[in-house]
């Protein structure tokens, strides 16, 4: 048992060490190992809360965001070239948007009322977040470089909240509570028309489409 409790650590041992050189010789070659994204996330530095991003490979974090308010909530662009992120600095939480090295910073609602949970399009050229600028938490659809934001939900009952896009960008599924109790709805975006997408009398909630 021993022999064999040796021979399993001695193997899992040389595969770290495999592994490693092959990212090692990876970097010298100037190639980049296919799982090494940068992430980005909300980090508490200097008193409070930022966007940052983590490159996995060579390990460096870079500080994106730089405001006494708080930023969070953080969500990439398909391309990975923009951010969209919420952000208290306004005194309310907006949607705010900024290139991936924290350039071009700008606020994208301009709304006294709280947005969040900001989704991107599959094309990146729209997001849809939740707001409650009409007294209850409804969906809206925003062009990712600004403009008016489109009530796409149309509910006055209850709150509308975690969208998610479909692959093809036909689609959203969302949480609702306009019956009282969360379910799953979809929005048909060519129609604009919502739908129920899981069976009735369940509690459904937090639904992510796979894609």
């Amino acid at each position: 048992m021993r022999l064999m409790t040796r021979f399993t650590f001695g193997l899992a041992f040389l595969l770290t060490l495999v592994f490693v050189l092959l990212i090692g010789l990876a970097r010298l070659q100037g190639h980049t190992i296919e799982y090494s994204e940068q992430i980005a996330f909300v980090g508490l530095k200097h008193g409070n809360l930022d966007i940052h991003i983590i490159d996995v490979t060579r390990g460096l974090q870079t500080r994106l965001t730089h405001h006494e308010s708080t930023d969070e909530s953080p969500v990439w662009s398909p391309d990975g070239k923009r951010i969209a992120f919420v952000s208290w600095r306004d005194g309310n939480p907006e949607i705010y948007v900024m290139d991936a090295d924290g350039d071009n910073l700008h606020n994208l609602t301009q709304h006294p009322a709280l947005d969040t949970s900001p989704a991107w399009s599959p094309d990146g050229n729209y997001l849809v977040f939740t707001s409650w600028r009409d007294g209850n938490g409804e969906l809206y659809l925003i062009a990712a470089t600004g403009g008016d934001a489109v009530n796409i939900s149309q509910n006055a009952a209850g709150d509308d909240r975690s969208p998610d896009w479909s692959k093809d960008g036909s689609y959203i599924v969302y949480e609702s509570q306009r019956e009282g109790r969360p379910d799953i709805y979809i929005i048909d975006i060519r129609r604009m028309m919502s739908y129920y997408a899981a069976p009735a009398n369940t509690l459904n909630s937090n639904p992510d489409w796979r894609n």
